[in-house]
């Protein structure tokens, strides 16, 4: 990117817009960090961070537990942290994104 801080004041406008539309409707907008090459949201605490700055109560994580580890691990302290905003909870183990309790 030639200018990231133009990026993220770009990306948070256009989420915070969303959540004040979808609020009219009582939908409430999750946002989700995904290790992924060019993935905007890598890590869980950059989310949480988007989430607290723009104060919409219908704005919340979707916290994957699969990507939370593989982005920047410590996930029982990331939760006790941010339970307050996390909206979805999705669970798969690492690094073989199955079950949690499946072992290969």
């Amino acid at each position: 990117l030639e200018n990231p801080d133009e990026a993220d004041a770009t990306y948070e406008k256009n989420i915070g817009y969303a959540a004040d539309q979808a609020k009219e409707y009582g939908i409430e907008i999750v946002l989700e960090n995904i290790v992924m090459p060019d993935y905007y949201l890598v890590f869980p605490d950059q989310a949480a961070d988007i989430v607290r700055r723009l104060e919409r109560k219908n704005l919340k994580l979707r916290f994957d537990a699969f990507h939370a580890q593989r982005a920047q691990g410590n996930l029982t302290d990331f939760l006790e942290n941010n339970l307050d905003i996390v909206g979805h909870i999705q669970v798969a183990g690492v690094p073989g994104r199955n079950e949690p309790d499946k072992f290969n």
